[in-house]
């Protein structure tokens, strides 16, 4: 059963419907039910981090696992922390356990039983990590801007008998998510209930990996992110940013956000909403964005140094570098900086260091559309020898798509610009999101990347392209 109503989008002033599930609003509320359960990565292959919400906090819990394999026993962990916040009113228990010493070289699988006082109340499995330098193909989806519409029920739900059916090892969210956040966020604080439940399907039965978007940095008023932060946090990293390696891909998620001040914030201060002065937070934003900065140019130094073992970068972010959407441009530090799409401060920020290291291919999301660019520096497309639309031959640069064709509607106010030379293959500007939203489908094999766009209502694929590589780089 579901109960909608109608809620007002605060910086574009577009209605959607957003999806309350009655039976997750109970869960954080009436019962001692547990939900929203998820699966994330450590850093570590062999230690996984399960997190799910309760209504009531306690040290009853319990995790059996067993790894399936030949003549694997089960264990239990009983190390169960829980954290509860009272933002908003809101009410319940976040608890989190890591989840040890997993062979990752001898099995496929792990199933897992929550258990309340020796009752289990819950039970799944997840595919366990690739081991770093694996040739074994992995599949991957993308989402970014999912939000709670009928459009995000359909998407999710595609998604998870993709996942049931073992077609997908692992889901990448380059960020926005529950949509919790604007001005009237006193009252919204549920949705982040009715989000993890919608998700649920999925997050309990692959690995997760959560980027953070503008949505879940303002939904408490200070910045802070509290709500996605306990949620989904990766146990290996305090950070808005991280990395990990997988098979033969080695992802690095930033924060879009840290190299600009943004539109929302000062709309919040203005609002009263932040007690901070504009100059303060652009202060706080150039530290921020010196820590990930440094931080990047480690990661994908170290990461292009190890292609022989790890072939493939990929960088999952927010905010698009390249989008030929009018709702793309971001906020640059002051008017002379109101930058169109041609260049951005984000854009003069990250690109360099994506070129310097050779990144393969860049998801984001923000734009509520799928598209994609070819091989593009410097706002220049550049295909090599051999290559086509669809065929990239050994490319020189890295491809940008945006994931962001999930379940939101396309912004009323925005549409396309025309298609510039660089961008390869998006959908309309269609303010019913039926007809193309889905996700993003990656497969990491030896040599060559599949990247499809997958629309969830008839399963058909509405764009493909190839990255092929026969050659080496250092």
């Amino acid at each position: 059963q579901f109960l909608y109503f109608i809620g007002n989008h605060t910086q574009q002033m577009w209605n959607a419907w957003i999806l309350l599930s009655v039976v997750s609003y109970v869960i954080a509320s009436e019962d001692d039910s547990i939900g929203q359960v998820t699966v994330t990565l450590t850093g570590d292959p062999s230690k996984y981090r399960l997190s799910w919400v309760s209504s009531e906090c306690g040290d009853s819990y319990l995790v059996r696992v067993t790894p399936v394999g030949a003549g694997l026993a089960s264990f239990k962990v009983s190390n169960v922390n829980f954290i509860t916040h009272t933002v908003d009113g809101w009410r319940g228990c976040i608890h989190t356990v890591l989840l040890p010493g997993i062979p990752h070289r001898d099995i496929n699988f792990v199933k897992y039983q929550i258990l309340d006082h020796g009752v289990d109340v819950f039970s799944s499995s997840f595919p366990v990590a690739v081991p770093a330098g694996s040739s074994k193909p992995v599949k991957y989806a993308i989402i970014a801007d999912i939000g709670q519409t009928e459009q995000s029920v359909r998407t999710i739900s595609h998604l998870a008998k993709r996942v049931a059916n073992n077609d997908i090892q692992m889901v990448l969210h380059a960020g926005d998510h529950a949509y919790a956040d604007g001005n009237t966020a006193p009252h919204r604080a549920y949705l982040w209930d009715t989000y993890g439940e919608l998700m649920n399907n999925v997050t309990k039965r692959v690995p997760f990996m959560a980027n953070i978007g503008e949505h879940e940095i303002l939904y408490d008023g200070t910045g802070k992110g509290i709500p996605f932060r306990y949620r989904y946090t990766r146990s290996f990293t305090s950070k808005r940013y991280y990395s990990f390696d997988n098979g033969l891909a080695h992802f690095c998620f930033i924060d879009s956000d840290i190299a600009i001040p943004q539109n929302n914030e000062a709309s919040m201060l203005r609002a009263g909403l932040w007690n901070a002065s504009w100059n303060d937070i652009k202060r706080e934003y150039e530290v921020l964005h010196r820590e990930q900065q440094s931080w990047l140019q480690r990661d994908l130094r170290n990461a292009n140094a190890n292609r022989d073992k790890v072939p493939w970068i990929i960088v999952v972010m927010h905010k698009p570098l390249y989008s030929s959407g009018k709702h793309n441009p971001n906020p640059g530090w002051s008017s002379d900086d109101m930058r169109d799409d041609a260049w951005s401060l984000q854009r003069r920020r990250l690109e360099p260091v994506l070129l310097k290291y050779k990144v393969d291919v860049v998801f984001s999301g923000h734009e509520h559309h799928y598209e994609r660019t070819h091989p593009v520096r410097n706002m220049k497309p550049h295909l090599t020898k051999g290559s086509n639309n669809t065929h990239y031959l050994n490319p020189k640069y890295p491809i940008h798509v945006i994931a962001g064709c999930t379940g939101l509607p396309a912004f009323p106010d925005s549409g396309w610009r025309t298609k510039p030379p660089w961008s390869a293959a998006r959908t309309e500007n269609d303010l019913h999101p039926q007809k193309y939203a889905g996700h993003v489908s990656l497969i990491v094999e030896t040599g060559r990347l599949t990247i499809q766009h997958v629309v969830a209502v008839n399963d058909s694929i509405f764009d493909v392209f190839y990255i092929i590589r026969n050659d080496t780089r250092p």
